[in-house]
């Protein structure tokens, strides 16, 4: 299983529209609390609602879980438009033909924080590779928060760095992979090269040494250094993914994806290739420590105990109309 990532994107509102980013807590969207209207959006869905016929995407919602001032979606997305085939990885048998009509998805997660009287909402964002439901559920979220709530404005925004946290923290390991790696050598006189594995170089602190230096990781962090450049890549050989391990003042060490976009975005490992996507439980945990690193570190007010709590009756009543492609 490829490599799963959760990058963090928040969401703010406006009342009144004002253009001052004049910001209004989250929990009263004209007496609404933000974080059940997200709720209220995805538990009963209708399906058809997530078909983008012009891009060719597909979404389903699986599941919608409220827990504390958290909420997760459980989604399956996938392109389609196009034939193609499903095919056996082991026997390289074809199993079936898929039509225009079918899509072959992933299944991902999105989760959304928001403190109780927070002016700032955070989502955590699963990414498997580069795929994930989360960026057109959340776009799917806003234009229906518009169009139910007119008189406000909302305003997503990724977070570059995934929270003051990494910036704070000391750069331990890089690490960079080229994918199907391809030596030029041949199985045979006239065979051409084959792809051997996946092809990793390290960088590690000197010996008695406990960090990497810190110009080293502000270059990094600023897409100033590319890791081909220094990681000892053979001429032609492309770096597909630069991983960093760092360590914060606490003590946690944490891995992170550095994008490949020329933004200083960073997105947290949550599994590595080759295993297993973290159960639900797990992910909403991770999600929601995330959420509180980036709240702590941007001066935000969290605590650990709104992490977990049922949910009234009311709370879970209540519902957003979606906004419907087409409308205003």
């Amino acid at each position: 299983m490829p490599r799963r990532t959760l990058g963090l994107e928040t969401i703010k509102s406006r009342p009144g529209r004002n253009h001052k980013q004049s910001y209004g807590v989250l929990d009263d969207i004209d007496g609404h609390d933000l974080l059940e209207l997200f709720y209220g959006l995805f538990v009963q869905l209708d399906k058809d609602v997530l078909r983008d016929e012009q891009r060719g995407r597909y979404t389903r919602i699986e599941e919608v879980k409220a827990n504390g001032r958290s909420v997760v979606v459980v989604a399956n997305s996938g392109w389609y438009g196009e034939t193609g085939q499903t095919i056996n990885v082991r026997t390289h048998a074809t199993e079936h033909d898929r039509k225009v009509d079918d899509s072959a998805t992933i299944r991902t997660r999105l989760a959304l924080t928001v403190p109780p009287g927070g002016k700032v909402g955070l989502f955590g964002v699963e990414r498997q590779g580069n795929e994930g439901s989360g960026p057109g559920l959340i776009e799917l979220f806003k234009r229906s928060l518009v169009s139910s709530f007119p008189t406000y404005a909302f305003d997503t925004e990724t977070v570059l760095e995934t929270s003051a946290w990494s910036e704070a923290a000391e750069l331990i390991e890089v690490t960079a992979v080229s994918y199907n790696f391809t030596p030029d050598i041949a199985d045979g006189p006239s065979a051409q090269p084959k792809p051997l594995g996946r092809l990793q170089h390290s960088i590690v602190p000197e010996k008695g040494e406990r960090i990497l230096p810190r110009w080293f990781w502000d270059k990094l962090r600023k897409r100033q250094l590319d890791a081909a450049d220094f990681l000892g890549f053979g001429e032609g050989t492309s770096v597909d993914e630069t991983i960093v391990r760092v360590e914060g003042r606490d003590g946690r060490v944490k891995s992170f994806a550095l994008e490949t976009e020329r933004v200083p975005a960073i997105r947290a490992v949550l599994t590595n290739n080759g295993e297993s996507a973290l159960t639900e439980t797990a992910f909403l945990r991770r999600a929601q420590d995330e959420a509180r690193d980036y709240f702590d570190g941007m001066g935000l007010t969290w605590q650990d105990q709104w992490k977990s709590g049922q949910w009234t009756a009311e709370a879970l009543a209540t519902r957003l109309a979606p906004h419907r492609p087409g409308s205003a």
